[in-house]
């Protein structure tokens, strides 16, 4: 992942794990993993596939949406 998409991806996950209400250690236990690797996860200390974070905001009650746009289509 380039680095404006994984802290993306980073800010996201830390943002949704706190609008659902839940610690660090509260979702680790839904998706069956230990605090200290959802904390890697969220300050960029490991790798983050798109499957397993798919699986995370699933066991938040959420999913993601990816649009693709031309880059074309953003010049003023």
């Amino acid at each position: 992942m380039n680095d404006y998409f994984s802290a993306e991806v980073r800010r996201v996950l830390k943002e949704t794990r706190k609008k659902a209400g839940l610690s660090q250690e509260a979702l680790g236990k839904k998706v069956n993993l230990r605090q200290a690797r959802i904390s890697h996860w969220e300050r960029g200390k490991a790798g983050l596939t798109l499957k397993r974070f798919g699986a995370l905001l699933a066991a938040m009650g959420y999913r993601a949406v990816i649009t693709i746009e031309s880059m074309e289509e953003r010049k003023p």
